[in-house]
C-alpha cells in the first residue's frame, strides 16, 4: 500500500547519511554551514509509521488501555496482537 504523506517541515539534505539503525529509530547526520561561517553537525531521527489503539477495559471502568504497533509483530505479545486484530474486525 502506498500512502501519500505530507512533506516534512524539516527536510534532510541529500548528503545526510544514516549513522545508526535501531529497532525503533534510524539516526541521520549531516554537516551544515552556519550563518557565521562555522560548521555544525545536525541529526534527524526517522521512525516507522505507528498505530496506537485505545480500548476501554470493562473489568476496570476507569482504566484506559492502549496498544502501540509499528509493524514489528515480534515486539508485541500474542495477547496484544489478538486484541488488535479483534478491534480491527469490530471497526470494519
Amino acid at each position: 500500500m502506498n500512502i501519500e504523506r505530507p512533506a516534512s517541515k524539516q527536510p534532510m539534505p541529500d548528503h545526510a547519511r544514516r549513522v545508526f539503525r535501531g529497532e525503533v529509530f534510524d539516526v541521520y547526520q549531516w554537516e551544515q554551514e552556519m550563518f557565521d561561517g562555522s560548521k555544525a553537525v545536525f541529526e534527524k531521527l526517522i521512525r516507522q509509521d505507528t498505530v496506537i489503539i485505545y480500548t476501554h477495559n470493562t473489568m476496570k471502568p476507569n482504566y484506559l488501555c492502549y496498544t502501540e504497533t509499528d509493524g514489528k509483530a515480534q515486539t508485541q505479545t500474542k495477547e496484544r496482537i489478538a486484541l488488535v486484530r479483534e478491534i480491527i474486525e469490530k471497526i470494519r
